[in-house]
């Protein structure tokens, strides 16, 4: 679950107190987080499991397959505009055996690690499917996401 450094909270002096923001359905027009709080960079490595928001559909296997940062109007979670760069992922789509679609994502996984962080909460797409098919949408975690 992304967490927040709380400014409301702490204030602009030195100390630092997390609090964690938990899910929320979606509402037009709010983000994740209040203009107080501050967000809170992730740094990714190879392997390490993205959380997915939406499945999507018209995908295949791939590795390093490229992604696209969510627009700000878009972040539902944040509210924000990620100022993440260079991240690629190896996706694993559904089976016929798992019941579900068998061309949406179940899996997605860090392959490039990005060049500039990316913020807890951040959302980006997955690239590589079919125009007019729903995107895949992945979410930046937080250090204590435990993969499902």
């Amino acid at each position: 679950m992304p967490q927040f450094t709380s400014l409301a909270v702490d204030g602009t002096g030195g100390i630092s107190s997390i609090t964690q923001d938990p899910f929320r359905p979606i509402e037009a027009g709010r983000g994740g987080k209040s203009g107080a709080d501050a967000s809170v960079a992730e740094g990714l490595a190879a392997g390490d499991e993205l959380i997915i928001r939406q499945a999507g559909e018209g995908y295949a296997d791939a590795t390093n397959q490229g992604t696209t940062n969510v627009a700000a109007a878009d972040n539902d979670y944040t509210g924000e505009l990620s100022g993440g760069a260079g991240l690629t992922v190896d996706i694993t789509v559904g089976t016929a055996a798992q019941g579900g679609p068998t061309d949406s994502v179940v899996r997605a996984v860090v392959n490039t690690a990005p060049t500039t962080d990316y913020n807890e909460g951040d959302l980006i797409t997955v690239d590589g499917n079919a125009a007019g098919e729903l995107d895949c949408i992945l979410m930046i975690p937080g250090p204590d996401y435990d993969a499902p």
